[in-house]
């Protein structure tokens, strides 16, 4: 209200907002998509200790579609113009089979991986809507890489819509049979994740996560994920 503008506290607020020193970068003629992959590439340049997370990257580019109304460059587009940027080519080279290798690693690599542009794929394409809720709640109380999800639960292709645990499978010659006339339920090993599935996974790892670091610090709490065995 007007009034609210005449409180002298408010004053002093805006007056120090008002001195906030902020610079805007931007070139004419720059679209949308290549204003995002500059963000990306500076925040990269920028971080002392951890780059763009595949969470992030997928919010971002989610985002760019959506303000496009579903058109736009394709994921694969948008990947392939951020590896040819000349920040990021900088750090690529072959090795002696033509294979593109980094040149940095660890702190200060601002290249995109395989395992991190397998994650982003599978946020933006095998992701519902009520699990990309769950991801985006954990991510607003925790830094992702360091939340109840991370790196390795998004590049884990089984976690997501349309896969299926190809690790188990039933054993012919277990000793355990059923009695003669015992009721018998057969597993179908060849399911695939559905939907729900997806969702009560992402709530199941959410939910243990909380409870096992209620107490522990913010950087040691994702050693408290689950790991590949408890998410079979």
């Amino acid at each position: 209200t007007d009034a609210d503008f005449q409180h002298p506290q408010s004053v002093l607020l805006f007056s120090s907002l008002m001195r906030i020193k902020t610079r805007i970068d931007s070139m004419a003629g720059q679209t949308p998509e290549d204003s995002l992959i500059q963000r990306i590439i500076n925040q990269n340049k920028m971080a002392k200790t951890q780059s763009v997370s595949s969470w992030q990257w997928a919010v971002m580019l989610n985002s760019l579609k959506l303000s496009h109304g579903g058109s736009g460059s394709t994921y694969q587009q948008l990947m392939d113009r951020y590896n040819a940027h000349p920040d990021v080519a900088a750090l690529r080279i072959e090795d002696s089979e033509g294979v593109i290798v980094d040149k940095s690693s660890g702190v200060g690599n601002i290249s995109l991986t395989g395992h991190k542009k397998m994650a982003v794929r599978h946020f933006l394409e095998k992701t519902n809507s009520k699990t990309w809720s769950v991801f985006a709640r954990s991510s607003n109380d925790f830094p992702f890489n360091l939340g109840p999800f991370g790196e390795a639960y998004a590049s884990r292709a089984r976690n997501f819509i349309g896969s299926k645990n190809t690790s188990i499978k039933p054993d012919p010659d277990s000793p355990i049979k059923p009695l003669d006339g015992e009721p018998l339920i057969s597993l179908d090993y060849n399911l695939m994740i559905t939907d729900s599935n997806q969702h009560m996974l992402a709530i199941k790892v959410e939910q243990h996560f909380l409870r096992e670091t209620a107490t522990v610090q913010l950087h040691k709490k994702n050693r408290y994920r689950p790991n590949a065995d408890e998410l079979n």
